[in-house]
């Protein structure tokens, strides 16, 4: 639909029809909503201009870009991250924090669904989940000092249950407790688990035992990586028995 082009998002007629579209089809899907998304490094231009859809689309997600970041050889440094966070600020509702990823490569590259070069860093899988703790707590600094309503999204790692939950109490010990409940949502994600049909099970089970609520006491997930009808079966299959409350 090309919603982020000039052409489309500053054209009153064009921007009418396309609310429409999102109005009939919440109103022809019960118990469905839409949100949008964009990579505030690649497309930092693209919440603005989401902006036009607002009463027609339900929230606008910001991801951090640090995979892409990675991915093009560059550095993340705290000057990119401030410019992150200060578009999220700005344009999102949501935003995807900078998470430390706990895995050890075997070569110089590894593509995201590539297990055989890398695996998991057990010995300091601890020290970057407290990393990833204070990027949140710089994120909601910045969201803050911008007087924003932007919510911070968790991203957790981890390669087995128990991983996974200390992962989740070393990154809140580095968020002041008043501040838990301002977290929107958790991400998990997958790079030191797997993503074959056995980890996708064990991800969204991990996923619904996570204490962190957010404001309205809901779990509130973002499938994070799931590009396919057949990766999201476990999470269908958990909404329908009830194992969740809410999912996004």
């Amino acid at each position: 639909m090309r919603l982020s082009n000039p052409q489309v998002s500053q054209d009153p007629e064009n921007v009418a029809m396309i609310k429409d579209f999102f109005h009939k089809f919440v109103h022809n899907q019960k118990g469905h909503e839409f949100s949008a998304l964009y990579n505030a490094f690649q497309e930092a231009g693209f919440g603005e201009r989401f902006q036009t859809y607002r009463g027609a689309i339900k929230n606008i997600h910001a991801d951090s870009g640090g995979l892409q970041i990675v991915t093009l050889g560059k550095t993340i440094t705290d000057e990119i991250k401030e410019k992150i966070y200060l578009n999220q600020a700005k344009s999102a509702d949501v935003g995807m924090c900078f998470d430390e990823i706990p895995v050890v490569l075997t070569s110089d590259r590894s593509d995201r669904n590539d297990v055989n070069q890398r695996y998991f860093d057990k010995e300091n899988y601890k020290e970057m989940a407290s990393k990833t703790g204070k990027n949140i707590r710089r994120q909601l600094e910045v969201f803050d000092e911008q007087e924003s309503n932007c919510k911070p999204f968790a991203i957790l790692q981890g390669n087995c249950y128990d991983t996974y939950m200390t992962w989740m109490d070393r990154l809140l010990s580095e968020v002041p407790e008043e501040w838990h409940e301002r977290i929107g949502g958790i991400a998990m994600g997958a790079a030191a688990l797997g993503t074959g049909p056995l980890e996708d099970v064990k991800r969204a089970v991990i996923a619904s035992q996570i204490s962190l609520r957010n404001k309205e006491g809901k779990l509130h997930l973002h499938i994070l990586g799931v590009g396919s009808a057949r990766r999201l079966l476990p999470y269908l299959i958990f909404c329908q028995n009830g194992l969740y409350d809410h999912i996004e």
